[in-house]
């Protein structure tokens, strides 16, 4: 039997996006296994499928040594503000877990454990804190929800002075405050063995209506410049939010992220590449940065192959739903 060598490993990593104004919502884009630059195991092939409605990955790892190596394997969310997650629990949140995945190895499901860690805004662990004052560790505890705190309860009220006496509360009650959460699983990779690891879940996709962006109004400006910076839209696509805003159609963005990066901390490239994005409707437009060409593969579908590849940029992907779309068929008929 071949020694077992234990290394620790993190799945990294989710981005949260702040919120553009009030009718939007973050975004937390979602990543991939990182290994912390081991050189035990490498990437003989990705798969990965992106929408706005479910991410899925589909990975075949190979121990390259000949020693069996367990790993300790995680997928944290880097801490993401308080106030963001206010009515922001995904309705996939079961058995208090703040996020459902559904993880398998070689077709065995795997069952994550959740950790959650509590920092303030200068990114000093307070867990321990919360744990003194009995704070729930659970983002989605109803004691950080909007209707806890617009309550004129007494119960309420004595959280928030004692809020305030930490130095949790800001103006208007803002809280200071983030999460972060952790998951984790074990598994043993043979050596010289093929090893399928398959997550999938719902995203926490950010949603916005371009309203009044394109009105030129001072306060709209970072918000132009923003989309422009994140997704790249093309002179087509720029002037059907603006048709669409100046008609009062209220154009819906939807938009997802992944975190393909940390793919550059494994042993080598990976061999056989593929990225696949679902824009959920035969006519929804899709605007983003990625610098490599999606082609079109099926009505809704648009992927990328590459052979040896080393991910250097993370796409992030921008869907305009149908409606804007048909109504800029009609204008151009």
């Amino acid at each position: 039997m071949p020694r077992q060598i234990s290394v620790s490993i993190l799945c990294f990593g989710l981005l949260a996006i702040p919120c553009l104004a009030n009718d939007s919502v973050i975004a937390i884009d979602a990543g991939g296994i990182d290994f912390a630059r081991t050189d035990a195991i490498r990437i003989v092939s990705e798969d990965l499928f992106i929408s706005t409605d479910r991410i899925r990955v589909r990975y075949i790892f190979e121990n390259v040594t000949p020693e069996d190596v367990t790993l300790t394997v995680g997928f944290p969310l880097p801490p993401v503000f308080a106030n963001d997650l206010v009515d922001r629990t995904p309705e996939t949140a079961t058995d208090g877990a703040y996020m459902t995945f559904e993880t398998t190895v070689d077709e065995i499901q795997v069952q994550a454990s959740e950790t959650v860690e509590v920092f303030d805004l200068t990114d000093r662990n307070i867990t321990d804190v919360f744990r003194a004052e009995g704070f729930p560790l659970k983002p989605q505890s109803p004691l950080y929800t909007r209707d806890f705190y617009e309550s004129a309860s007494t119960e309420t009220e004595t959280v928030k002075d004692r809020m305030r006496a930490l130095g949790l509360l800001g103006n208007f009650e803002s809280m200071k405050w983030k999460f972060r959460l952790t998951y984790t699983w074990s598994h043993r990779f043979k050596a010289g063995h093929l090893t399928e690891v398959v997550h999938s879940y719902v995203p926490l996709a950010g949603v916005f209506q371009f309203m009044s962006a394109l009105s030129g109004a001072p306060t709209d400006a970072g918000l132009s410049t923003w989309i422009r910076d994140e997704f790249c839209p093309d002179e087509s696509i720029w002037r059907a939010l603006h048709s669409g805003a100046a008609d009062h159609l209220v154009p819906v963005v939807r938009h997802v992220g992944y975190i393909l990066t940390t793919g550059g901390n494994w042993a080598g490239p990976i061999g056989s590449f593929r990225l696949t994005v679902d824009t959920g409707h035969a006519e929804n437009l899709i605007a983003t940065c990625w610098p490599y060409r999606l082609k079109r593969r099926s009505e809704t579908e648009f992927s990328f192959e590459a052979r040896d590849f080393t991910p250097r940029h993370n796409p992030r992907i921008a869907i305009i739903e149908s409606d804007l779309v048909a109504h800029q068929k009609t204008d151009e008929e």
